[in-house]
């Protein structure tokens, strides 16, 4: 009688466990950790004719994208109106076309200040597309994902309360003052594509390198093709890093140049480096209204070698 009282007892206590078990699988808090969506948004990004970023991290200052048929994309904040870099536009744009959940980290109740989704704390993108229709998406903070190559955003829908992390450097572009939104590159194009570097000095110590099927060449003999084809990767990726809106460099001389041609036909690139009172100031043909400073130690010398560098 004691044996099948105690079995029974087991077995209904063992349904009970497995009762709970299911609900808590099935209905418990983390089950949208095992059923979240695919996607936290979709955007077509060819309808967006433009958008705002407002960034708590800028003390709440909102900067605004709007399509340009000459220059593609213009940024402003305030009175202030800039070219805007394509490419990081472009990274906001591809990120959110379709945004894929990489985990369910919780409700914004219970997270908003863990993920930096706080009112205070969070920025806040918002997408104006030409059918009058506006997507926003609550943007937190980054990290690197956990076990993983790559960064981790952390993102919420206005008006939902999950939050999702998604594989991004979302939160990082967010955060950038206005002056990273504005491109300063020197240089642009492929690599492979380059074949014709044209340096000039003040000093009359002018030289060309050119490529053909051969190789590369300086002047009218051999060069280095290892050394001039570990040289463009680097060249065509140049930027500066500072601009220098307020500068004027009339009445003052170029002492370095570089014209960059191209075996693809695309428009050839020229920089030009002006030696000023407050230092050298740079400008490429890419956006000549976009004058900026250049670093005489690092950066005038990666850029500007002597021919013996490609010898």
């Amino acid at each position: 009688m004691w044996n099948k009282v105690s079995v029974r007892a087991l077995l209904i206590a063992v349904a009970v466990m497995a009762t709970l078990y299911a609900i808590t699988f099935l209905w418990g808090p983390r089950t949208k950790d095992r059923t979240y969506r695919d996607l936290v948004m979709r955007l077509d990004t060819a309808a967006v004719t433009s958008f705002s970023i407002r960034s708590a991290s800028q003390a709440g200052s909102t900067f605004t994208f709007e399509r340009d048929p000459n220059v593609q994309w213009i940024v402003s904040s305030g009175d202030q109106r800039h070219r805007a870099d394509v490419q990081r536009v472009n990274e906001v744009l591809s990120t959110c076309a379709r945004m894929k959940v990489k985990r369910f980290v919780g409700y914004i109740d219970l997270v908003r200040d863990r993920y930096a989704l706080a009112d205070t704390l969070k920025d806040l993108i918002l997408f104006h597309l030409v059918d009058g229709q506006e997507i926003a998406i609550e943007v937190g903070r980054n990290t690197f994902s956990p076990g993983e190559v790559g960064m981790w955003s952390y993102v919420k829908l206005p008006k939902e309360n999950e939050v999702f992390a998604v594989e991004s450097t979302l939160s990082m572009l967010t955060d950038q003052p206005l002056e990273e939104w504005r491109p300063k590159t020197l240089v642009n194009g492929r690599a492979e594509d380059v074949i014709r570097m044209s340096f000039h000095y003040a000093n009359d110590t002018d030289f060309v390198l050119w490529k053909d099927t051969a190789g590369w060449h300086l002047d009218d003999g051999p060069a280095s093709s290892i050394r001039c084809d570990g040289f463009t990767p680097s060249l065509v990726r140049a930027q500066a890093h500072q601009f220098a809106d307020d500068a004027d460099v009339s009445g003052f001389e170029v002492s370095h140049s570089l014209t960059v041609e191209y075996a693809s036909g695309k428009e050839p690139v020229t920089v030009s480096v002006h030696p000023t009172p407050k230092g050298y100031v740079v400008i490429s043909s890419l956006y000549p209204e976009r004058p900026m400073v250049f670093d005489a130690y690092r950066e005038l010398p990666r850029m500007f070698r002597t021919r013996q560098a490609f010898l």
